[in-house]
């Protein structure tokens, strides 16, 4: 169903948008020949064992668990890195980790499940046999909330095997620094220099890598970041064509990223060698230290790009309820700048989150995966993507565009592995020493970042994710004040949130005179005020936690419309890509509405949501429903009969129907069998890595570094 559009619009035909024409070299993707062999990186490393690992870790027994308390670390300085654990579970079939850091403003709880990793762990060879599992801790800390508003630093370790019999122990733990992640003289990893994530090469003191290219043109250049990790070190970049060496950058390398160029031209058309080495002052021990990094280097033609490829952002408002906006029929909503974005673009009236948190709804937005095939947070908070799923983000990269993160909710980025496929990933760390009460950057300062990206990048077309907290934290005191309740709270940080994008906004539309611009507008779910006996999100799949916004706006080039056929955000991935000419996710489970944007009548079809597990509230029974095109929606909660609710007379969700329910709860149960179908594949096509015990391959590789016998 399509709201009344002009006639004249209402078969519009839709921009005519490209990819790129070409895409930029990116060394990052290139295997390269290595060569030199580094200079001997010390890592710090705190090993116990035998009668050491007993008189320091304290073994006691709990409701939990057979429990494991680490000595103080903090006398370490240990940047957390990866530990290692081998151990005899006795039954265990888990193993959860604690990571004790210092902490503000968070409660217990709260601060307690967001550095808490759960791993599965193997059944041993033979009983009472040993087990070993290896877990990167940064992963954890990195960009988590806890770590902008701390120093990052681990305090105690405590592990806890839930279930153990008394044979349970830990036969050694090993603690490595954050440089054992880069093994080798060289080589090519997600880094992070200064809170901010880049694919990169990084190379050691003394060892070099080599990239054979063929320079596009007269106005190519080479165009990268770099940043040095553990020591002092000096980066350099050179070109070496027909026997002659050309250094074209050197410079010393501090812990922030830098941005540098160098132009090609002088090469155009011809077949070079682009170098990156590393050189390092010699320590008073006589060796060297530190890495180079080299953040995404790329090498483009520089003859620019036609108006046809438009930037693409993704602007995301966390815990936003459509009902809060002027736009849905908020009385008094103080809105402006979301409400003219809604009646400019194309607006989705009932569009749905297929969650009712942050990490399986943002993760369905980037993969159109839907959450019980995924099942991203059902396991543990800490829970990451399969590192070869492919990505939204990735699929824009690939074709030509930069690719920018600006989130300050880590479950939407570094917490949840969203951070890969991304040129640039500003994660919350990045602003540390200037976070809010709340520990998460403002919504203008994330602004800033985006901002100042684009400035780097005025010749490539841009494909850049914001999300922002401002309405997710109406409980904090600048919006809390003493008037109104939480409800009346929420509205003031609605508001301010629209504050600060109606700026951002009027930023884009002047960058939007030279290219065209896409903004999708959005929520990952909503939030309940006492609706059904629930307060806050994660705790059901009504509509006050899954109705959310969702716009498409493309100023002179989508036509202004309302669309009443109830959609999903699984079903926006595919619409980008379809309509800027992309592949596919071959794994996307959401449909193309383009036939929507052009103004056009398109079949509805269901469009789930679902709660599996959220980690405030415990051993919930998953929640599942479906909302069908006449705006019937069926809720089924695991063990009770399902309820059917009619959406456009009883919008609460109020009353449950008496009549005409069994179809709809056929429905629900057959699409469950469905996905439970689907996740098998997926699992099989995607085994679990995250917490995997070591394999022989790992366990030499520790070996030959010195840490492992």
């Amino acid at each position: 169903m399509l709201g009344a559009a002009p006639p004249a619009e209402r078969d519009r035909p839709l921009p005519d948008w490209r990819p790129p024409p070409s895409a930029p070299i990116r060394l990052a993707e290139l295997s390269g020949e290595v060569s030199g062999k580094g200079a001997e990186r010390s890592w710090h490393r705190a090993e116990w064992r035998g009668e050491r690992l007993a008189k320091a870790w304290h073994r006691s027994e709990a409701p939990q668990g057979v429990v494991f308390d680490s000595p103080d670390l903090t006398g370490l300085g240990f940047d957390p890195g990866t530990i290692e654990i081998v151990l005899a579970p006795a039954g265990a079939s888990s193993l959860r980790l604690l990571l004790d850091v210092p902490q503000r403003v968070f409660k217990d709880v709260v601060a307690l499940r967001h550095r808490e990793v759960d791993v599965p762990l193997p059944a041993p060879a033979a009983p009472g046999g040993l087990v070993s599992v290896r877990l990167d801790i940064r992963e954890t800390l990195e960009g988590n909330w806890l770590d902008a508003g701390t120093e990052g630093r681990l305090r105690a370790i405590r592990v806890v095997l839930p279930g153990a019999g008394p044979g349970a122990r830990l036969e050694s733990v090993t603690l490595l620094d954050a440089l054992a992640a880069f093994r080798g003289p060289a080589g090519r990893r997600v880094a992070e220099a200064g809170g901010v994530f880049r694919p990169s090469w990084y190379v050691a003191p003394g060892a070099r890598v080599r990239f054979r290219i063929r320079v596009p043109g007269a106005n190519a250049r080479l165009r990268w970041h770099e940043a040095g990790v553990g020591g002092p070190v000096r980066g350099s970049v050179a070109v070496v064509s027909e026997g002659r060496r050309q250094v074209i950058s050197s410079a010393d390398d501090g812990p922030v990223w830098a941005a540098r160029e160098a132009p090609l031209g002088r090469w155009a058309g011809r077949r070079v060698t682009l170098e990156l080495s590393a050189s390092a002052p010699e320590t008073p021990q006589g060796g060297r230290v530190g890495l180079a990094l080299f953040g995404d280097p790329r090498v483009f033609d520089g003859n620019g790009l036609p108006q046809a490829t438009p930037d693409v952002l993704i602007y995301l408002v966390d815990t936003l309820r459509s009902d809060a906006l002027g736009a849905w029929g908020a009385e008094r909503a103080r809105t402006p700048a979301f409400d003219r974005l809604a009646r400019g673009g194309v607006r989705f009236r009932h569009a749905q989150s297929n969650a009712s948190w942050t990490k399986p709804a943002v993760t369905t937005l980037f993969t159109g995966i839907l959450p019980p095939v995924h099942r991203v947070g059902a396991r543990a908070y800490t829970d990451r993507i399969p590192p070869d799923l492919p990505l939204l983000q990735e699929r824009f990269r690939d074709a030509g565009w930069c690719t920018g993160s600006f989130v300050a909710n880590p479950l939407a980025s570094t917490l949840t592995g969203l951070e890969r496929g991304f040129d640039a990933a500003y994660a919350p760390r990045h602003w540390r020493g200037r976070v809010a009460l709340g520990l998460h950057p403002s919504a203008s300062q994330l602004h800033e970042a985006l901002l100042g990206w684009l400035k780097e990048e005025p010749d490539c077309p841009a494909f850049a994710y914001v999300h922002t907290l401002e309405a997710h934290e109406y409980q904090l005191g600048r919006y809390r004040l003493d008037q109104g309740g939480p409800r009346a709270a929420y509205a003031r940080a609605v508001a301010d949130a629209d504050v600060q994008f109606g700026a951002l906004l009027e930023a884009l539309e002047r960058r939007a005179r030279r290219r065209p611009l896409l903004l999708v507008f959005l929520s990952d779910h909503g939030e309940s005020f006492g609706e059904h006996g629930a307060r806050g999100h994660g705790q059901s799949v009504y509509q006050t936690e899954v109705a959310v916004p969702l716009v498409f706006y493309a100023p002179g080039q989508l036509p202004a419309r309302d669309v009443d056929t109830p959609v999903g955000l699984a079903d926006v991935p595919a619409t980008l890509l379809d309509l800027l000419g992309l592949p596919p996710l071959p794994e996307g489970q959401g449909r193309s509405l383009l036939p929507f944007l052009a103004g056009r009548r398109a079949a509805p079809v269901p469009v789930p949501s679902s709660l599996l597990h959220f980690f405030l509230a415990g051993d919930e029974p998953e929640r599942h429903a479906l909302l069908f095109g006449d705006l019937r929606k069926v809720v089924l909660e695991e063990g009770r009969p399902a309820q059917v609710f009619d959406i456009a007379r009883d919008p609460g969700e109020l009353r449950a129907l008496e009549q005409g329910t069994e179809e709809p709860s056929r429905r629900i149960r057959a699409w469950l069998e469905a996905q439970r179908r689907r996740r098998e594949a997926f699992e099989k096509a995607h085994p679990a890595r995250a917490g995997r015990p070591l394999d022989s391959e790992a366990l030499e590789r520790l070996r030959t570094l010195g840490y492992a016998d």
